[in-house]
């Protein structure tokens, strides 16, 4: 069977497939024809591969070898490097980004933010930090490139450039959520303590205030932002203490 080429619903049937081939091989994180195995040590990594070639050949699929790498440190993957330590942001990306000269223009605005955005879970309170810059975007507001935006634009740059590492998680350790809200937006951070009482961040998350909401007293701001953080963050958060 075959299907067909360039029909826009074919990536997310071949996700699909792909995902029931692998299902109940532990380590393993696909996304379309990239397969990422993980291992705690070299015995257990090749253990988890020696399973997911098997299952590939008994599905009737092919990989190409020199498109493979095997037992590395760190790669890669979806944008980020990922080793041991973490999740890191890729240095060419954050390069590019630090290298993009003040916007005179919407366009150029969008494209930078699109750009910053993907990293917005290394950012602590993004939606307020880059708030000057998003009022540039809304309807009938005219092009005004002050100091706060070029404030902004400058701190996003240093955030990233800053090489924030983000823990893994790890379902055996205990998290916390720590919440916080400004007059516009609400941020949290999900965090892991270790046992020598150190405490790492999982992930950053943050939304923009509606209008209605920036009339809310500041206590229920706050309110407001256990409700995000606790809804964001879900599904590592169900079932903890």
């Amino acid at each position: 069977k075959r299907l067909p080429y360039g029909l826009s619903c074919a990536p997310a049937k071949y996700q699909k497939i792909i995902e029931k081939v692998l299902q109940g091989i532990e380590g393993v994180i696909c996304f379309l024809d990239d397969i990422l195995i993980t291992g705690t040590n070299s015995s257990q990594h090749l253990a988890r591969v020696e399973q997911v070639l098997n299952k590939l050949q008994q599905f009737g699929l092919t990989i190409a070898k020199e498109k493979c790498e095997f037992f590395k440190d760190s790669v890669v993957y979806l944008g980020h490097k990922i080793d041991k330590n973490g999740l890191h942001t890729c240095k060419d990306k954050v390069e590019a980004i630090k290298l993009i000269p003040y916007p005179t223009n919407i366009t150029q605005l969008q494209s930078f933010l699109g750009l910053v955005n993907y990293y917005n879970k290394f950012v602590p309170n993004s939606s307020t930090l880059l708030e000057p810059l998003y009022r540039l975007l809304k309807k009938g507001v005219t092009w005004n490139w002050d100091n706060n935006c070029k404030r902004s634009f400058n701190q996003i740059k240093e955030i990233l450039a800053s090489d924030i590492v983000l823990a893994h998680f790890d379902p055996d350790l205990p998290i916390k959520l720590t919440v916080d809200a400004s007059s516009y937006g609400v941020g949290c951070v999900l965090s892991h303590m270790y046992p020598n009482g150190d405490e790492r961040p999982i992930a950053y998350a943050s939304s923009t205030l509606s209008k209605a909401q920036k009339g809310y007293s500041q206590i229920e701001k706050e309110g407001l932002a256990i409700i995000f953080g606790i809804k964001r963050f879900h599904q590592y958060l169900y079932s903890k203490k």
